[in-house]
């Protein structure tokens, strides 16, 4: 069954939470080094904000939303409303 990006965003979350609550620890009792603990939950935080861009991206629109950031319609450094 496939997984929607907002699903996997959700588990994401989750993994920087449990990883924020436990790494610490971690460190502590030398499990690992305070460098491995903070790349590794770089590393879980970038892929939640990544599942973040594809979900809002993957979310439905209606005809009265904004474009998503980025998407199409949107130019760099200009507005919709800048468009001639």
């Amino acid at each position: 069954m496939p997984h929607s990006f907002e699903e996997l965003r959700a588990c994401a979350a989750r993994e920087v939470a449990m990883r924020r609550r436990v790494y610490p620890r971690w460190v502590e009792q030398k499990r690992m080094t305070q460098a491995l603990a903070d790349r590794e939950l770089a590393h879980m935080e970038a892929i939640e904000a990544h599942f973040a861009k594809l979900a809002e991206a993957e979310r439905p629109r209606t005809l009265f939303d904004e474009p998503a950031p980025g998407g199409p319609g949107q130019h760099e450094g200009r507005s919709n409303h800048d468009a001639r």
